[in-house]
């Protein structure tokens, strides 16, 4: 995919896409991310930045990177669980 930000906001470094390359295909790396599905308005960009992001690297990596992403509601069972496994708090 092409990244057309002025900034090239979501374009990986070289050296990122080196290191994902490198990853061992028995080794597979796990990302999960937490994120509320509706963050204050002040975050709304960063939602979207981060989950472009996670995408780019789930693309990039195949098999060797997967990625989740989690709407976490308050009080809900995936909130509970990312608190009893990963300390997460809601804030």
């Amino acid at each position: 995919s092409i990244d057309a930000t002025q900034e090239g906001l979501h374009t990986l470094s070289k050296d990122t896409a080196r290191i994902v390359d490198e990853i061992d295909p028995k080794r597979p790396v796990l990302i999960e991310a937490y994120l509320s599905p509706d963050p204050p308005k002040d975050y709304e960009q960063t939602r979207r930045d981060l989950v472009d992001l996670l995408a780019r690297f789930d693309a990039m990596g195949g098999d060797r990177v997967e990625v989740q992403i989690y709407d976490t509601e308050p009080f809900s069972p995936v909130a509970k669980e990312a608190e009893k496994v990963y300390n997460i708090r809601p804030q």
